[in-house]
């Protein structure tokens, strides 16, 4: 079957509607340390961070999950393995997320204890303990916040791991 030898599978596993787990391909990536631009004021800036710099994740490793409902999904995606990766490496989260149904809103960096916005000109490739913000819209009617966290990145095994807030 060459088709399999040349595509990757991406495994979507959601344990119930607070957390999940994605494997598919990203890397920390190195990328300027640039703080954002923003229109927003100093404390607004200083509220957002502090709020986010008090994420909790929804699970964490050990938990156990068999109570747990959970949606599969899985894609074929013709082509080499590396490619993905490269392309989920190198994706910023306003390109990644930016469709009908969900946008990027912000992320922070615990690292650097950074906050990216939508407008920002510098977004960094994805990196663990990231903690990022999207908007998703519902029926066209309602615009959801929900936070999740990057916490786990495997390159080995070409793993994303990402546990959405406790408060969402």
């Amino acid at each position: 079957m060459k088709a399999l030898n040349t595509s990757i599978r991406i495994l979507l596993l959601l344990f119930s509607i607070t957390s999940s787990t994605c494997i598919i391909a990203a890397n920390g990536g190195e990328e300027e340390n640039t703080k954002t631009a923003t229109k927003k004021s100093s404390s607004d800036r200083k509220r957002k961070i502090k709020r986010l710099q008090k994420f909790t994740p929804s699970i964490k490793k050990g938990d156990d999950l068999s109570s747990f409902s959970y949606h599969q999904k899985s894609y074929v995606i013709e082509m080499g393995v590396e490619t993905v990766w490269n392309a989920y490496i190198n994706v910023k989260p306003n390109e990644a997320w930016k469709g009908p149904l969900n946008t990027f809103k912000q992320s922070y960096s615990k690292s650097r204890n950074l906050l990216f916005d939508s407008t920002s000109t510098e977004l960094p490739c994805i990196e663990l303990g990231m903690v990022y913000e999207l908007n998703l819209k519902i029926v066209k009617l309602l615009n959801v916040g929900v936070a999740f966290q990057i916490t786990e990145i495997n390159e080995a095994e070409k793993i994303i791991e990402f546990t959405y807030g406790k408060d969402n």
